[in-house]
Order: C-alpha cells, then structure tokens, then sequence
C-alpha cells in the first residue's frame, strides 16, 4: 500500500503480502524492508550508513552476520530469513518503515535494506536462508504455525526419537532414479504437513547429506521458496541441543500451492556436454570428479570459501552445462551447494542427467 505522502507503509507492506497478523508478528520486521525495499544493483545505497543502522537497532539480537538470534521474537529461521536479490525502490517510491519506535525513511531505508542483503551469515554464503544452523531452530521449534520441519530419515529412526514438532518424510519413500515426483504429488504431501505458502521448511537427516538435498531440490522444484536444510542435521541439534521426542505433532491437513512455480534452466539435452562423475570417499580432489562428503567437517558444512576451493579442484565452472554420472540425489546436493554460493540459476535434469550451473547473483 501506498500511502498519501507516496510511502510505502509497515501495514500495507503486510497487507500486500497476504500475511495475517499472528504470522506477521512472527517474522522479523526489518526483513519486510528488505522483501518491499531492497534496492536494485547500482541504487546509490550507502552501505556504511547502513552497517551504522544495522549496529544501533539489530546487531543486539542478530549479531555481525545476521545469523544469531539472542532475542525472543520470532523470527525466520536463517536469521535473516530468504533476502531478494532486486527490489521496488527506485525513483519511483520512497520506502519508510517503522518498528519499535524507530523510523526509517528514504535513504535510511534503503541504505539498511541494502546492508540486510550484503550479510552472507557465519560461513559466508551468499544464500544462507538456504542452511539453518541448529541454535536458531531451538529458539522456533514451539511455534509450528509458522514453519515446518521434515525429518527424512527412516520412519523406525523418527519414531526412536527426532526433533520436536517434526513429520516424517521417509526418504525411502522416494520415487525410483530418474522418476522424480510431479509437483502435484509433493504440494498434496505437503498439505497432509498443514504446510502454507508463507512458512519456512527445514529438512534434515542424520547429518548434511544428499538424501535431505534430494529432497530439498524436490520442494524447489515444485516452486516452494523458503527451504533450508538443518547444518549438521539430527547429530547437530543433538550436539547443540540434546531434546529429542518420539511424540507426534497433530496437524490440520489442508491445500498447498506455493508462492509462485519454479523458474528451472533449459538446455539441449542431446549436446554433447562434459562428463562430471559424483562419486563419494575419494582420497584427494580430482578434475572431473565431485566427492560431497569433502564439502564436509563431521555432517556440517564447511565454510564457503572452503567449498569454492573445493569445486575449482573439481574444475566445475559457472556458467557450465555438466551430463552427470551418479545418484540424482548427489547431483541434488550439488545443486543445493551452488545455490547456497549464489549461483540462483543452477538446475538438474534427472531425466537427462543434466546439471546446469548458471550465473552467479550479483
């Protein structure tokens, strides 16, 4: 909504997203600012003016990377929540927000929207809504109206114990290689988990693996936007946390038809496209060779830094086209890799074996 003045308001901001109070108060507010008015590449945001707000007003509950939550609001469960890339403001509208008595207003605005979306988290990925690190999901797991969390391990290993206010989503369950399932049949389970739109979805396993990716990539590709998988997954929370439960959440089954369809890559499938073997337990990095268990430090992820490193070994190169020889879901987990470094385009083809890395975000 835009107001008389010709701002965008916090109430209009709400009201255009289709959000319902109870769930507005659940999101971080400043995270609406960013979602309305995040400026687009080369807007004149003053970064430094931005950190400076950032340190008076969220850095308490935040901290420096955006990945802490030491307040008791509700709040996405990346920290920072799935931050656009490209935003409304311009020429056009001039953004003002308010929260907690504090305003912002015009360049304010946009200078904190522009410093919310430079913040790459702990482990510096460019896309860390992508990764949910287990301190974060202990501060969310009471309130399931906002987000769910799937376990995909065997249903003998849920039922033994899991995190609280988790379902189980037996990987085993899974369609065959080369059979992924439709994305009617995922948002219909989905909806037997009372999963809307708006929410959050955290998947884990035992630790970070391709069976969680494999299932990740399987909710991306039905078009749901805010998933992440659990950093070193069930051992993780475990380490951190110690709760387990083997009690089971009662929900309310409804539809689920996400936000908007999934914009996949497109390529020839009969062109002759370079090799990429995915093969696990390798003794040292190898051109042509992806190995996911070395993107690893005992089942959690290793910084970004440290994975890039890793897949110039591997001399994967963006943009590139890879004809892929191994399991869908490592393929899977190599897409969800990508993704977490920016690269918004990378895609798998299961049918045709076919990954695609496209361009990095700016």
């Amino acid at each position: 909504m835009v107001t008389r003045s010709g701002s965008v308001s916090h109430h209009g901001i709400l009201k255009k997203l289709g959000l319902a109070s109870a769930l507005a108060a659940g999101l971080l507010s400043v995270v609406l600012l960013a979602q309305e008015a995040a400026p687009t590449k080369g807007a004149g945001a003053n970064l430094e003016n931005g950190g400076r707000l950032y340190g008076m007003y969220c850095l308490q509950c935040h901290g420096p990377d955006g990945e802490d939550l030491r307040c008791q609001e509700i709040v996405p469960l990346a920290g920072l929540g799935r931050r656009p890339r490209v935003g409304l403001v311009g020429d056009v509208l001039s953004p003002s927000y308010f929260f907690r008595g504090v305003a912002y207003r015009g360049a304010d605005a946009r200078d904190l929207a522009a410093f919310l979306l430079s913040l790459k988290g702990e482990k510096g990925f460019e896309d860390p809504g992508l990764r949910c690190a287990p301190r974060l999901l202990r501060r969310r797991y009471g309130f399931s109206g906002a987000y769910r969390v799937i376990d995909v391990r065997s249903a003998a290993a849920y039922a033994k114990g899991h995190i609280p206010n988790a379902v189980s989503w037996p990987a085993d369950e899974e369609p065959s290689e080369r059979q992924p399932p439709a994305a009617g049949v995922v948002n219909q389970k989905l909806g037997l988990f009372a999963v809307r739109p708006a929410m959050s979805i955290v998947i884990y396993d035992d630790a970070v693996t391709p069976r969680a990716a494999q299932l990740w990539w399987n909710l991306v590709d039905a078009g749901h936007r805010n998933v992440a998988i659990l950093d070193g997954g069930l051992r993780g929370w475990a380490d951190e946390e110690g709760y387990l439960t083997a009690g089971v959440t009662r929900l309310a089954p409804g539809a689920c038809v996400p936000l908007q369809w999934a914009e996949l890559a497109a390529v020839r499938a009969d062109a002759d496209y370079r090799v990429l073997h995915l093969k696990a337990g390798t003794s040292e990095p190898t051109p042509g060779v992806f190995d996911w268990e070395r993107t690893l430090n005992e089942g959690q992820l290793r910084t970004a830094a440290e994975i890039r490193e890793y897949l110039e070994h591997c001399e994967i190169r963006l943009p590139g086209t890879y004809r892929v020889e191994g399991s869908d879901a490592e393929a899977a987990y190599l897409v969800y890799l990508l993704r977490l470094l920016g690269d918004s385009g990378a895609s798998y083809d299961p049918i045709n074996k076919l990954l695609i890395a496209g361009i990095p975000r700016p």
